[in-house]
């Protein structure tokens, strides 16, 4: 089961926030009980957050912690991550004309979350409420 892209992001702040605040590494299986998902669910997103170095997994404490400097991570990094790697499979014409329209959407994502880090979602977290 995949869980929602909010409580990945929710962990993600989670995770910032205790390392600003010089906590020790969390429990994979308390932060999962925290945002309400399965944790073998939460286990496959982190997995895939330590493959791109934004988190580690450490020994003594055992958990997970940032894997860089939470004004190093922007945030269109963790939403490429969260959206899976895009398809290289040839595309007919229609394909390609959607791939352009998504293509230019995710433009406009980037132009609009450009500048914003890890650390901002984790410092403002105003900023990125909806209306």
């Amino acid at each position: 089961m995949e869980i929602p892209r909010s409580a990945a992001i929710a962990a993600l702040v989670e995770l910032t926030q205790r390392a600003l605040s010089g906590s020790p590494p969390t429990d994979p299986a308390q932060l999962a009980t925290a945002l309400g998902v399965p944790p073998s669910s939460l286990e496959e997103l982190i997995d895939g957050f330590v493959r791109r170095g934004v988190l580690l997994r450490t020994a003594e404490p055992a958990g997970i912690t940032l894997g860089r400097l939470p004004e190093q991570i922007p945030v269109v990094e963790i939403l490429d991550i969260l959206r899976g790697a895009d398809s290289t499979a040839p595309a007919s014409g229609r394909e390609e004309q959607i791939l352009g329209i998504l293509q230019r959407r995710d433009q406009a994502v980037r132009h609009a979350f450009e500048g914003l880090t890890l650390r901002s979602l984790a410092s403002e977290p105003t900023l990125f409420q909806g209306p």
